[in-house]
């Protein structure tokens, strides 16, 4: 690129993080191949840069295990989520939160039913099972 040539995409009133990211990730590959650029700026704002850049390439140990543990809670919660969502809509969890004392008979058991992400275990036979019943 020459010097003239503007190496960001045009700017967009309405910008998501992923065009603010395709922007920035231009302007620092254009920066990467032409570093005289940086002698420039002044010294504040090349310091803050280069501070940027750094702790986003190279985060201190805490940082990344904040982040390990918050994708795993994410990742547990969307699993327990969609297990709840599963098991509560048995029959057998409709009729306690209907408190009804009558037990739900469905006319025909499915043959296959919704599965589990994680498998939970039988409080009868203490081996495991993903695979959800009717009743």
């Amino acid at each position: 690129m020459s010097d003239g040539q503007n190496p960001l995409p045009p700017a967009t009133p309405e910008l998501t993080l992923e065009g603010e990211l395709h922007r920035v990730c231009a302007l620092l590959e254009h920066l990467a191949e032409q570093r005289e650029r940086l002698d420039g700026i002044d010294d504040e704002t090349r310091f803050r840069l280069m501070r940027a850049a750094g702790a986003l390439t190279r985060p201190d140990r805490q940082v990344l295990k904040v982040a390990a543990r918050a994708r795993k809670r994410r990742r547990l919660e969307q699993q327990r989520k969609h297990d709840d969502a599963i098991v509560g809509a048995t029959g057998m969890r409709a009729s306690v939160r209907a408190r009804s004392t009558s037990h739900p008979r469905p006319k025909r058991l499915p043959t296959e039913g919704p599965r589990l992400l994680e498998p939970r275990n039988c409080y009868v036979c203490k081996s495991d099972f993903d695979q959800v019943h009717a009743f």
